[in-house]
């Protein structure tokens, strides 16, 4: 799905490209609005078919989503209004929670009203910075975050960006890969307030009952802005089902050694997911985009997923 105003230039690349798979070209109608961003992960949300009261997949989007609307038409959906609007980008969802980034708190009584499952937060208390998690003593994850205590922030712009969810359960906990920053050389201030924030963010997601696991994440100079920036190894595409023929569920995995020497940075975050049990597909050229803060989950849309299983795997589960 492109602009009206690249589908020329959208379609030369397409024909360049040696592809073992079904592909539709579909311009914008004229009358839509113009895409402004590549992040198609924000735009709308997709609620599942329920068989049981005879309705279809549906689309949830802002009034006049125009992306949203072509492409309901496009895979035979309904589309419906939403109230207010909340970046995809900014929540997980497992298949017993919904994790939201602290910045859309004021959103959380309208995503009850969404969807039955508990919600919890991401983000850090002023008084974490400098904690480490660690997983006794803490409290349930079915604790209202509206109670959470104050004051709190949010690091970074979106939950994806830092978090990423495994499908897999340690310990009855949900288990989730969260970034840990590279110390950079030279020294970097940015790099260091990022270490405290996301530590202290992990503390916190501890407390509210998931299992972490921290993965390491470099900050460098962008090519297109000379600023430094992360190189986000968690906005993946993580598969929980098993494909016909595999033996082992998917992570699709953004790699950034394409124009930085991160080649170890990259290696170690796909040996972190091969240690869980996944197949890695690594997927390059993402360094281009790092200063627009996003990666491979922000540029995908997830419209149909099939039900979940649960395998047995040493001390987690799959589901």
């Amino acid at each position: 799905m492109v602009d009206n105003a690249c589908a020329t230039e959208a379609q030369a690349w397409l024909d360049r490209l040696d592809l073992n798979a079904q592909i539709q070209l579909s311009p914008l109608n004229p009358s839509a609005k113009a895409i402004t961003s590549p992040w198609i992960q924000d735009g709308f949300h997709v609620k599942a078919p329920d068989p049981t009261v005879g309705r279809n997949q549906r689309y949830l989007a802002v009034s006049g989503d125009g992306p949203a609307r072509h492409l309901a038409r496009l895979t035979a959906a309904e589309v419906v209004a939403m109230g207010f609007h909340l970046d995809g980008g900014n929540q997980l969802v497992g298949s017993d929670f919904r994790l939201i980034g602290y910045s859309e708190i004021e959103r959380i009584d309208a995503v009850r009203r969404l969807d039955h499952r508990p919600v919890s937060l991401f983000g850090y208390r002023v008084d974490d910075l400098g904690a480490t998690a660690e997983p006794a003593g803490r409290i349930a994850l079915s604790r209202s975050a509206a109670t959470c205590p104050s004051p709190m922030h949010q690091f970074g712009y979106h939950i994806d960006q830092f978090v990423t969810l495994t499908g897999l359960y340690k310990n009855g906990r949900p288990l989730l890969v969260v970034g840990q920053p590279v110390p950079s050389d030279p020294p970097s201030p940015i790099v260091a307030t990022a270490s405290r924030c996301l530590d202290a963010s992990a503390v916190f997601l501890e407390e509210q009952g998931f299992a972490i696991l921290r993965n390491p994440v470099a900050f460098a100079i962008t090519p297109d802005t000379n600023k430094r920036q992360p190189r986000l190894y968690n906005n993946a595409i993580v598969e929980n089902d098993i494909r016909v023929g595999q033996e082992r569920p998917i992570v699709w995995l953004p790699q950034f050694s394409d124009f930085d020497a991160l080649g170890d940075i990259d290696e170690a975050n796909v040996n972190l997911w091969e240690s869980l049990g996944f197949r890695i597909e690594r997927v390059f050229g993402w360094t281009h985009l790092a200063s627009r803060c996003g990666a491979l989950r922000c540029i995908s849309k997830v419209l149909l997923r099939k039900p979940s299983r649960e395998l047995d795997t040493k001390n987690t589960l799959i589901a």
